[in-house]
């Protein structure tokens, strides 16, 4: 990609017209329409001023080997990844609280089957043995 095509594409992502663009760089909007089409190139203070509101480097702008997909990087897109990886904790939080939970009632649910099923006969009355109590010598104590 050549360095024209790149400032085509690049004010173009950013919704940019040539007018709103020359009105950035406080330069004609002529200037902008020269660099576009091959006739003239950037100064390097419009190059460094252009590769920061791009979010691209400036070796990026001048090399034709570089593609764009590999070299911008925002700070829409770093804010978007942070928005992204808060999503995908908050779902994995989410996702492991409805786990616990379904476990819990699952386990709840199979200690009430087991107790409802259970065959033995509650106990009504405390069982014991009579045997008669005979007392047999002197319960005194002596302190």
């Amino acid at each position: 990609m050549t360095l024209e095509e790149k400032l085509v594409a690049l004010r173009k992502g950013k919704n940019l017209s040539q007018l709103e663009l020359s009105e950035i760089l406080h330069i004609s909007r002529q200037a902008i329409s020269r660099w576009e089409v091959g006739i003239a190139v950037p100064t390097t203070d419009n190059l460094r001023v252009l590769s920061e509101l791009y979010g691209v480097s400036i070796d990026y702008l001048l090399s034709d080997a570089a593609e764009m997909s590999d070299t911008i990087h925002t700070d829409d897109n770093s804010s978007e990844k942070t928005a992204k990886k808060r999503k995908k904790y908050v779902r994995i939080w989410m996702l492991s609280f409805i786990i616990v939970i379904a476990v819990l009632l699952f386990v709840g649910i199979a200690i009430a089957y087991q107790n409802k099923n259970n065959n033995e006969t509650p106990i009504t009355e405390m069982e014991t043995e009579e045997e008669p109590v005979t007392f047999s010598g002197d319960f005194s104590v002596s302190w």
